[in-house]
C-alpha cells in the first residue's frame, strides 16, 4: 500500500513538471508578442522630443548629537588639513559664535581629477563624477548641529542619465524552476515566469544609478566622520536624507504644469515621483522656478526628495541660503518610530532576564533604552524653542501652505506617535517589573521564614544541648 502511495506521488510530481514544462514553452512563444510594443512604452517615459535633462547636484544632511562633537570636529581637521582657506568650526564649538539656529560654510571642496574646475579652498581625489562640494555647518538644535553637503556633478553624470532614459529597454522576462519539493501536491498552480515591462527596466537602472552616485558621496565623508544618518547607511543608504536637484524644461503656471505632469507621468515614473496640486511645492525666485517633491515607493522604506529647476543654467546656489534641516529632523524622527516600535520584542526578552534572573543583562538593556529615550525628550524639548522658518516653497493649490508648514505637521504627529509608542512600552514593562517585585518579595519572605525556622531550631538545639551538658555536670559531681 504504501509502494503504491509513492508511485501515485511521484506520477503526480512527474504530471506537475511536464506541465509546467509546457507552460513556459507556450509563454516562449509569445515572447515575440510580449515584447510587440516595448518601443510604445519606452516612449512613454521620455520628454518632448527626447529633451535632455540635467543632474546637477545633490544635497546629503547629516545631523550629531553634543555626545559626537569632538569626533566631528577631528573628522573636519582631517578633511581640511590641506585647505588654503582659514577654518573658523573650532571657535564656534569651543565658544559657542554659532548662535541657535545660525550655520556657517566651510571651504568648498574641489576635484582634483577634473582640470577645469578652479582649485578655490582646497582640492582632494572626489572620483570621476563629482566637481566640487559645499559643506554648510548648521546649529540646528542646542544639542544638535546638521552638515548640510552640496555635492556638485560632472556633466558626464547628465549624459549617462539621458543615455538611459532614451534608450530602449526589452520587457524582462524570467522564467521559475519547479521546486523541488513540493509540499502540498493539490496545490498546481505554480508561477512560470516574471514580467518586468520596459519602464520597470528603465526606473531599476535609473534608480540604480542614482544611488550609486548618493553611495559615492557618503563612502567620501565617512572617511571622516559618521553622524546619526552615514552610521547607519551600510546596510541602506536611503535612510540618509537627501535631496536631487535636476535641470529641465516645464511649464511654470499652474494649469501648464498640471497638464504637463498628466501628458509626462511615465518620465516622473521612471524618478518614482509624480506632480499634483498636494504634493508640489513651488519656489519663484526672479525667472527660475523651483518644484519639491518627495519620492513615492512602497519598495523603500525611506524616500527621498527631488527639486526640478526650470533654467537653462545650474541655478542650484539659491538653494544655498535653505537649511531643509526640517528634512533632517523628519528622518530623525522617522528612525525613532522604528527604533521604538522594536521596543516590543526586547521587553520580551527582558521578561525572559527577569524569569532567569539574569539582571545583568537586564540593566545593560535598559541602559540602551535609555539613552534613546533620552534623546528623544532631549529633541521634544529642544524643538518646542525652533522658530517657523519660511523657505519659500508654497503648495501649488494653496500659497498659504508652505513646505515647513507640511514638514512641521509631520514631524509633531511623529513626536506624538513615538510619545504613545514609549507610554505603552514603559507602562507594560512597569507592570511586569512590578509582578516580579512581587515574586521576588515572596520569595525573600519565604526565605525568611525558612531562615527564622533554621535559627530557632539552632536556638532550640543549642539550648538542649546546654542543658544536657549542665545535666551531666551535675551527675559527675554527685
Amino acid at each position: 500500500m504504501i509502494d503504491g502511495d509513492l508511485t501515485n506521488k511521484k506520477d503526480k510530481i512527474e504530471d506537475l513538471r511536464k506541465k509546467h514544462e509546457e507552460s513556459i514553452e507556450e509563454e516562449k512563444e509569445q515572447e515575440d508578442l510580449v515584447k510587440k510594443y516595448d518601443k510604445e512604452r519606452n516612449e512613454r517615459c521620455f520628454l518632448p522630443n527626447k529633451e535632455k535633462i540635467n543632474y546637477d547636484s545633490i544635497i546629503l544632511l547629516e545631523l550629531f548629537n553634543q555626545e559626537k562633537f569632538s569626533d566631528l570636529i577631528k573628522g573636519l581637521d582631517k578633511l581640511y588639513e590641506n585647505s588654503q582657506e582659514e577654518l573658523n568650526y573650532h571657535e564656534i564649538f569651543d565658544k559657542n559664535k554659532l548662535s541657535f539656529g545660525g550655520w556657517t560654510r566651510l571651504p568648498i571642496i574641489s576635484n582634483s581629477n577634473i582640470e577645469d574646475i578652479p582649485i578655490i579652498s582646497m582640492d582632494i581625489d572626489l572620483g570621476s563624477h563629482i566637481k566640487f562640494i559645499k559643506v554648510y555647518l548648521h546649529d540646528v538644535l542646542p544639542s544638535m548641529v546638521m552638515l548640510k553637503i552640496h555635492a556638485y556633478y560632472d556633466n558626464n553624470v547628465s549624459e549617462k542619465l539621458n543615455e538611459i532614459i532614451y534608450k530602449y529597454h526589452d520587457s524582462k522576462i524570467v522564467y521559475s524552476d519547479l521546486p523541488n519539493e513540493i509540499p502540498n501536491q493539490r496545490f498546481l498552480a505554480f508561477t512560470t515566469s516574471t514580467h518586468s515591462g520596459p519602464k520597470s527596466v528603465k526606473t531599476e537602472e535609473i534608480t540604480n544609478f542614482r544611488s550609486s552616485l548618493k553611495k559615492e558621496v557618503i563612502n567620501f565623508f565617512s572617511e571622516y566622520f559618521k553622524g546619526v544618518f552615514f552610521e547607519l547607511s551600510p546596510t541602506d543608504s536611503d535612510i540618509v536624507p537627501s535631496i536631487e536637484i535636476y535641470s529641465l524644461d516645464y511649464p511654470k503656471e499652474k494649469e501648464d504644469l498640471l497638464q504637463w505632469a498628466h501628458n509626462y507621468h511615465g518620465f516622473l515614473g521612471c524618478f518614482r515621483t509624480y506632480i499634483s496640486e498636494y504634493n508640489c511645492f513651488k519656489l519663484n525666485n526672479k525667472d527660475d522656478s523651483f518644484l519639491f517633491l518627495n519620492e513615492n515607493s512602497n519598495e523603500q522604506s525611506f524616500s527621498n526628495s527631488f527639486i526640478f529647476i526650470n533654467v537653462d543654467k545650474d541655478s542650484s546656489h539659491e538653494l544655498d541660503f535653505i537649511s531643509f534641516k526640517s528634512v533632517a529632523f523628519s528622518r530623525w524622527l522617522q528612525i525613532q518610530e522604528q527604533t521604538v516600535a522594536k521596543f516590543g520584542s526586547i521587553l520580551s526578552e527582558e521578561i525572559g532576564n527577569l524569569q532567569n534572573n539574569q539582571l545583568e543583562d537586564v540593566l545593560k538593556t535598559r541602559k540602551i533604552i535609555s539613552k534613546s529615550i533620552f534623546q528623544f525628550e532631549l529633541f521634544k524639548t529642544e524643538f518646542k524653542l525652533i522658530r517657523p522658518e519660511n523657505n519659500g516653497f508654497k503648495l501649488i493649490d494653496d500659497s498659504k501652505y508652505d513646505l515647513n508648514a507640511s514638514l512641521m505637521e509631520q514631524i509633531s504627529e511623529k513626536i506624538k506617535n513615538v510619545d504613545e509608542l514609549i507610554n505603552t512600552f514603559n507602562k507594560h514593562f512597569n507592570v511586569v517589573l512590578g509582578l516580579k517585585n512581587v515574586e521576588y518579595s515572596k520569595n525573600m519572605q519565604n526565605k525568611v521564614y525558612i531562615l527564622s525556622f533554621l535559627v530557632l531550631t539552632l536556638t532550640i538545639v543549642q539550648i538542649i544541648l546546654a542543658f544536657k551538658s549542665e545535666i551531666m555536670a551535675l551527675f559527675a559531681n554527685s
